[in-house]
């Protein structure tokens, strides 16, 4: 495939996905927001396979890397502080302990997820093995289902029947405000 049709290709899929995304979110369905994200990475990474121009030099590679090396300890810093911030604040408003919570933790996976990857690719250029890089990209989509799956099952939520709101498991929040239909 050459490089032009791989750009439009993936232009067209990446509007696909979001236009599938986007009304998932309105069906309140994360699954198929899942799945859509998922089957658009996959065509993707197949696509770019067959490719047989060149994408990207070293030197791209390398200015890319060095970003992202960058970017990641940042916001690694400014959510840090951040977070105490928001946890030293927390008095005035309880929220500010759920936003605190939220950050801290999806920076820890942030900085584990950047350290498993500069692993892999380490490992990679010592191993030369592709197998290897499909048992890491299908090992990383399985713990990103399963923890999707997890976070939104409803297991400790409430759930509207018939006209109330039903606690469901054990939920660490007070029932929803908004009108149960």
């Amino acid at each position: 495939m050459k490089l032009e049709r791989f750009k439009l290709l993936k232009m067209i899929v990446v509007i696909l996905v979001a236009a599938v995304v986007a009304e998932a979110v309105v069906v309140r369905s994360v699954i198929i927001a899942m799945i859509a994200m998922i089957a658009g990475a996959f065509v993707l990474l197949q696509w770019r396979s067959t490719v047989k121009e060149v994408i990207a030099d070293e030197r791209d590679m390398e200015v890319g890397g060095k970003a992202a090396l960058l970017t990641i300890r940042i916001f690694g810093w400014v959510a840090a502080v951040a977070s105490l911030a928001l946890v030293t604040q927390r008095d005035r408003n309880p929220s500010y302990m759920l936003i605190a919570a939220v950050l801290s933790y999806g920076t820890c996976a942030l900085l584990i997820l950047y350290a498993v990857i500069a692993r892999y690719y380490g490992n990679i250029i010592e191993a030369k093995n592709g197998k290897l890089r499909w048992i890491a990209i299908i090992v990383v989509l399985a713990i990103v289902l399963i923890a999707g799956i997890r976070i939104f099952s409803g297991e400790d939520d409430w759930i509207c029947s018939n006209g109330q709101w039903i606690e469901h498991g054990h939920p660490d929040f007070a029932a929803p405000t908004t009108p149960c239909m």
